[in-house]
């Protein structure tokens, strides 16, 4: 196990240069040697972009691809195909690691039966960071099985328990490979990792909790999932779809309940990021015709009515008060007040 291969699956399409520099050193940086590092450019449009990834061709931890763009699943998806680690991990292009990362989780892992090592993320903003809170479930080293995991699976889908990326893990490429878990590829953006996460975690027979923090999520206000784009929002809408006929194939009603819970903390991300956030150039009319009109799609409006609104906390409770009754002033006051907290 000391010295077991990790495979880094770093996703990159026209990310900013100084970002994709900052992450590629941290791996080349590791303390831990024994990594290899796949870059896969999904056709980016950024020539620098895609130039920075060749300057790492002559460095053996680096193998670099580039693709016609498939979108983020189709990239990991090809990274994992390329991996010949006993585990893999994905970093985005626009994040970074500690360099002690890969190093200290090796040390800890005790079994060799772990199917999935969860750690970790620091969330960066401009002029600030926070660690991602973890409730008091989750124990430094602790390994779960069973019904723990069950637990852990609706923590998947629970907004504030920060489980849902496939950043901050290692995965044992055998359990990915055996079990077929993929990302489904015509999720092109928003819940792809949730989507994942929930059917590894139903596949999972051990996982273990490392209290490290050594992943930074580099918040990026220039990424898709920060910009205001209708289409790109409807699109985050079908992986809702999928995700909940999965959960109804399954019989899984308590995953829905926590399903219907987090598309509400969309619904309310969409309002207040999205049609309500002051830098939308939108007119404040259109903002109104658009958000009608989203909140007539079937998985939003079955959403709404089914949702067991005491899962949520009494701030949210509030915004979908506004949101049922289209206070939408009351939500522009909020997209303000977000945009500032992001600085």
């Amino acid at each position: 196990m000391k010295n077991d291969l990790i495979s880094v699956i770093v996703p990159v399409y026209n990310v900013p240069h100084k970002m994709l520099r900052k992450c590629l050193e941290s791996l080349d940086s590791q303390t831990y040697e024994n990594i290899e590092v796949i870059v896969v450019d999904d056709g980016s449009t950024d020539k620098t972009c895609s130039n920075i990834c060749e300057e790492y061709k002559e460095n053996k931890k680096f193998k670099i691809f580039h693709k016609k763009n498939g979108g983020l699943c189709s990239a990991r998806n090809f990274g994992v195909y390329k991996s010949s680690g006993k585990w893999i991990t994905f970093v985005d292009g626009d994040d970074w690691i500690e360099k002690t990362c890969f190093e200290t989780i090796i040390n800890k892992i005790k079994n060799d039966d772990i199917d999935i090592v969860m750690f970790g993320t620091i969330k960066e903003y401009k002029n600030k960071n926070f660690k991602y809170h973890y409730r008091d479930f989750y124990k430094d080293g602790d390994t779960y099985t069973n019904n723990d995991i069950n637990v852990i699976r609706k923590d998947i889908l629970n907004f504030d328990a920060n489980l849902s990326d496939v950043t901050a893990k290692l995965y044992r490429l055998s359990f990915i490979i055996d079990n077929n878990i993929f990302h489904d590829e015509s999720i092109r953006q928003g819940i792809e990792a949730i989507d994942f996460n929930v059917r590894a975690f139903s596949c999972c027979k051990k996982t273990v909790f490392l209290n490290d923090y050594f992943y930074h999520y580099a918040y990026n206000e220039k990424s898709i999932t920060n910009n205001f784009n209708e289409s790109e929002i409807r699109k985050n809408l079908y992986g809702y779809y999928k995700l909940r006929d999965y959960l109804l194939k399954n019989n899984e009603s308590e995953l829905l309940n926590m399903l219907y819970v987090r598309i509400m903390h969309n619904i309310i991300s969409v309002s207040i990021s999205g049609y309500f956030n002051p830098k939308n150039k939108m007119k404040f009319k259109k903002r109104k015709i658009g958000f009608n009109s989203y909140l007539e799609e079937a998985i939003v409006k079955e959403s709404l009515i089914n949702v067991d609104h005491n899962m949520m906390n009494f701030k949210y409770r509030i915004i979908l008060f506004f949101i049922k009754n289209k206070t939408y002033l009351c939500l522009y006051l909020l997209g303000y007040i977000r945009n500032f907290q992001k600085g």
